[in-house]
């Protein structure tokens, strides 16, 4: 990635422990003037950093514009867990969309903590990688679902990152008191989000900070092929006085 020169009054990230405890990246200046490129991603975000890196390692030619800074919102606030499954559990998921949708999605959750930790690996990010998250019983009635779920996850999905840990050995994994017993997720990780916002050696696209966008379109969106080598210049970003083409 290019870094240019800090702006001469850039704005500071929102107090919070989370910059508080990172080496932040230097902002970097703003849009000035008209650019050409094949792809220009709005946001520096987990999204747009993501699409930036994986459309460049594609050999894309990539811009990305933002209003504000590296991971200003909640990509740079949120608590850091790389976990599996999606926000609902597999049973409820399988009513919903059937069992065969549902492993496909849980397998699709299980790829995505694995991305993230091969480019941890990859580009060396010093973010605090750990391993293991404790979903716990906050009542009684609780501890079964657990182990009915650790069940559940080895006999019809294979998973096998999973073990039932008992109210009377929680302590010995955590500080948390008063639950009723928790499940152990070898397969989950966690993260320091902000310390993640990190600049990948070896990956080159352009980041230009302060810069509110408008986006214009010079088709109607059913006149747009999804397909980036048909017509690399269907699209612009226009910012005060400048642009990106």
């Amino acid at each position: 990635m290019h870094t240019f020169a800090i702006d001469a009054a850039p704005r500071h990230y929102p107090p919070s422990w989370y910059a508080a405890s990172a080496q932040l990246l230097p902002p970097f200046t703003p849009l000035q003037g008209d650019i050409q490129t094949d792809v220009c991603v709005i946001g520096g975000g987990y999204t747009g950093l993501s699409t930036a890196l994986h459309l460049r390692k594609k050999g894309y030619d990539v811009v990305v514009l933002d209003a504000e800074r590296v991971g200003w919102g909640a990509s740079g606030r949120d608590g850091g867990h790389v976990g599996t499954g999606q926000r609902a559990d597999q049973t409820a998921i399988e009513k919903w969309v059937g069992l065969e949708a549902a492993k496909g999605l849980w397998q699709l959750s299980l790829e995505a903590v694995q991305r993230v930790c091969d480019l941890i690996d990859e580009y060396q990010i010093d973010c605090e990688l750990g391993s293991g998250n404790l979903h716990f019983a906050a009542k009684p009635s609780h501890a079964g679902g657990l182990q009915d779920e650790l069940e559940h996850l080895e006999t019809v999905y294979g998973y096998e990152q999973l073990s039932y840990v008992s109210a009377d050995k929680i302590s010995e994994l955590s500080s948390a008191r008063g639950f009723h017993g928790a499940l152990l997720d070898n397969g989950c990780h966690g993260v320091s989000r902000s310390l993640y916002c990190h600049d990948p050696d070896g990956i080159e696209f352009e980041v230009m900070w302060e810069v509110p966008v408008e986006l214009l379109e010079d088709h109607e969106p059913e006149n747009v092929p999804l397909d980036f080598e048909a017509d690399r210049a269907r699209f612009g970003a226009d910012t005060p006085g400048n642009g990106a083409r």
